[in-house]
């Protein structure tokens, strides 16, 4: 056997903490001893999925070690998407797959998340040491700057990727352009983020670079041109899988919902297991009133999310909704008793599965029935505008007035266009539905007068603030916000005069926190709002 200091090169290991992930005994074992003839001192095992998101949840690990195949549950890409998503890997931990083959279809779940680096069984020491200590060595240059991506400091960000631009000879000269040009669209710097691509790719034609640019053009409002530079990237590599989802949501934002379906079918065609890719496509198919492929696509949207976190009760709700659209009403109401016991506990579970019950019911032809779930649901069209998805909700709009039940759905509508006043896409969706019903000058006199109510109670928060009467500008702006969850402007407004407040009486625990709580309703629709970006960094200074 090599000596241990023959093996090692570069980094020292000793202190660093490692996780191995393998199904098989011996395998495991096999890296371990590895991993402890470089130097690793701190080196866990686990067989399975669950047993290591319990541990990377738990433990700050430098390296992680997993295999590709993990038998029956999930694969080691799905277990890189989810700790990523939550947040519970170091960013600059070096994440490495271990695979007996290198396939690309393996790889090719959600490659927003790719592993730092692959290794192909069998390997030796020497190997794993060369692949460990190149990660190590990238992420002790850009670690900092993924840090600061992940804790959505994008300022710091660029100013660590600037002061290592201004060296000379960096051999990750590319990693800093890549990673300012994401904080930057992340800002919502759209122009300089294009001006960053767009000199990248007179130097070289990265496809990384071209997926850049093609989001630059989106982030500018660019969908067309936007949609050409995704086409082209996926002409030339059609396993660029987020080209693929990109290119969808262009192709919605322009109206053409056709599109999108016909895109995203052709990435799932490629890469089946993207739980996100089979709910977006379900819904964009039942849009089209393909039931068939709706029916299919959330199927596997609750399959695949079955045993993670992903897992969400939305999916039973849209594949019942879709079940009794299609004459399937008996097994869409199977479908909600198991969510209602697969869901026990979670908030709103009896709100939802209840609405979902009277659409059923009502497919079904049972008034009586569908009538009983919805006195279950109650009278709050507030709550069940916020908190209910928008196709079911919209879906329970349409039903009322199939009821005669028009007061219930203009409450219910009303109530989705207080949240929802400023985004053109889901207006239209409102308007449909009115239009279906032979509604549509009541549907636009209600557009017009919401509009007219959201926009005065906004001005007279403003002046409440011109007044420096900051206390009475936050009550009425907490208020709305708490009662129109989704409303944009409204939910920035209540986050500003918070601010203002601290910064005139000085920051406290309660006032972060409320301003966080405004400003994540936002992020989590509109991550590049100008507004959201402006207040992040006044909160941040504060």
């Amino acid at each position: 056997m090599r000596d241990k200091e023959q093996i090692m090169a570069g980094f020292d290991l000793s202190k660093m903490k490692a996780l191995v992930i393998d199904d098989f005994n011996e395998m495991r074992r096999s890296m371990k001893r590895m991993l402890e003839e470089l130097g690793v001192k701190n080196v866990d095992m686990v067989a399975n999925a669950r047993e290591a998101l319990a541990k990377i949840a738990l433990v700050p690990y430098d390296i992680i070690l997993c295999d590709y195949n993990l038998g029956d549950g999930r694969n080691g890409q799905q277990i890189l998407e989810e700790v990523k998503e939550r947040g519970i890997v170091k960013a600059d931990a070096a994440y490495i797959m271990v695979t007996a083959e290198m396939g690309q279809d393996m790889v090719l779940g959600a490659v927003d998340y790719l592993p730092d680096d692959y290794l192909t069984k069998p390997f030796v020491g020497e190997v794993l040491n060369k692949r460990i200590n190149k990660v190590l060595a990238r992420k002790a240059h850009i670690g900092k700057i993924e840090v600061a991506l992940q804790k959505t400091n994008y300022d710091l960000a660029i100013k660590l990727c600037d002061e290592n631009l201004a060296g000379e000879g960096s051999p990750y000269a590319l990693d800093y352009l890549r990673l300012k040009g994401e904080a930057l669209l992340l800002l919502g710097e759209c122009d300089k983020a294009h001006s960053i691509f767009s000199s990248l790719l007179e130097r070289h034609p990265f496809q990384w670079a071209t997926f850049g640019l093609g989001r630059a053009e989106k982030c500018s409002g660019n969908n067309r041109a936007a949609a050409q530079v995704f086409e082209e990237l996926i002409d030339e590599n059609n396993r660029f899988m987020t080209a693929y989802d990109q290119l969808a949501e262009c192709h919605q934002q322009m109206g053409d919902t056709e599109g999108a379906q016909r895109v995203l079918s052709d990435a799932i065609s490629i890469s089946p297991r993207s739980v996100q890719r089979q709910r977006e496509f379900g819904k964009v198919a039942f849009e089209n009133d393909d039931l068939e492929a709706a029916t299919l696509s959330f199927r596997r949207a609750v399959t695949l999310s079955h045993d993670s976190y992903l897992k969400s009760m939305d999916d039973y709700t849209n594949l019942a909704r879709t079940m009794a659209s299609n004459g399937k009403g008996r097994d869409a109401l199977v479908l909600i008793n198991k969510a209602k016991t697969e869901f026990k506990g979670k908030r709103n579970l009896d709100m939802q599965t209840a609405v979902v019950e009277s659409l059923v019911h009502q497919k079904l032809g049972d008034s009586a029935k569908a009538q009983e779930a919805m006195d279950r649901v109650g009278a709050n069209n507030d709550l069940t505008a916020s908190q209910m998805p928008l196709d079911i909700t919209l879906d329970l709009a349409g039903s009322n007035l199939e009821r005669n039940e028009k007061e219930k759905a203009m409450g219910l509508l009303g109530s989705l266009l207080k949240n929802f006043y400023e985004d053109d896409l889901v207006v239209d969706k409102i308007r449909k539905v009115f239009n279906d019903h032979n509604l549509g000058a009541e549907g636009d006199a209600l557009i017009r007068e919401i509009r007219s109510e959201i926009t005065d109670l906004n001005n007279r928060g403003v002046s409440l603030v011109k007044e420096g009467n900051l206390d009475d500008a936050i009550g009425l702006f907490e208020e709305a916000a708490n009662r129109l969850p989704k409303n944009k402007t409204v939910n920035l407004n209540a986050a500003q005069v918070v601010i203002m407040q601290m910064q005139k009486l000085g920051a406290n625990r309660t006032g972060l926190q409320q301003v966080n709580e405004f400003l994540d309703r936002v992020r989590d629709s509109d991550p590049a709002n100008e507004k959201l970006v402006a207040l992040q960094r006044m909160a941040t200074e504060l």
